[in-house]
């Protein structure tokens, strides 16, 4: 399988750049890279596809990336993975628990305070089997106390790593790398003419992502089964 790397990215951004890289250092263009980089996975993300899906783990805390503790009896706000920017399902791990279910609800709604206000009062565990949580910042916000010491495990949308010349481009960003580095060749442009680039030439590219993204057809046969069973609502 081909890989693409950050190196491979700035090197295009230069020849594209030509003599005007050199205005440039190293840095400024991996900024402008990362900027296109990220903008790419906003409209990638828009298709509702799952396309930068990952797990969560418990084993390995130092991973920060992906881990996720076990939920307590004691506790009901949980730090997110710092690779999560959306929760889409989480499913008990747990041997004896896996009738457990989650349901994702705006933190000012009714049930979910409700829920939350009781719980606080009464102090005792839920035993019911069903949750309500919310994500609130970076934290993962349980309305009642756990029944049980139990380990989830989330599904959720992750993001992108900070884009360095030994980064290895994801495969789901490799049909788009031609649209990052058209971006960052237009931004070091505006920026060596100290103009920003224009709302219309920003349209035009990410209907140009769009039109390339909806061109390349079905998700592999990776795409990831989801047990509805587990999903929050």
């Amino acid at each position: 399988m081909t890989t693409l790397s950050g190196q491979d990215i700035l090197d295009r951004i230069r020849v594209r750049l030509g003599s005007l890289a050199n205005v440039f250092t190293t840095d400024q263009l991996l900024s402008f890279a990362e900027d296109g980089m990220q903008e790419v996975w906003a409209v990638i993300k828009s298709f509702d596809q799952d396309y930068f899906g990952d797990q969560s783990q418990n084993t390995d805390s130092t991973a920060e990336d992906t881990y996720f503790a076990t939920l307590s009896t004691s506790t009901r706000d949980y730090e997110l993975p710092q690779g999560c920017r959306e929760v889409r399902g989480i499913q008990c791990l747990t041997s004896g628990f896996e009738y457990i279910r989650f349901f994702q609800v705006p933190f000012e709604s009714n049930d979910f305070q409700r829920a939350r206000r009781a719980a606080t009062a009464s102090g005792s565990n839920h035993a019911g089997g069903e949750y309500h949580f919310t994500v609130f910042g970076t934290r993962l916000v349980l309305a009642e106390f756990p029944e049980a010491n139990v380990d989830i495990q989330l599904w959720y949308i992750k993001s992108l790593n900070k884009l360095a010349v030994d980064t290895v481009i994801s495969d789901i960003l490799y049909p788009f790398s031609g649209k990052i580095v058209e971006y960052a060749v237009q931004k070091a442009t505006a920026s060596a003419r100290e103009a920003e680039m224009t709302v219309v030439w920003q349209q035009q590219w990410k209907q140009s992502v769009v039109t390339l993204g909806e061109s390349t057809g079905p998700r592999a046969s990776v795409t990831p089964m989801f047990i509805d069973d587990y999903f929050g609502t």
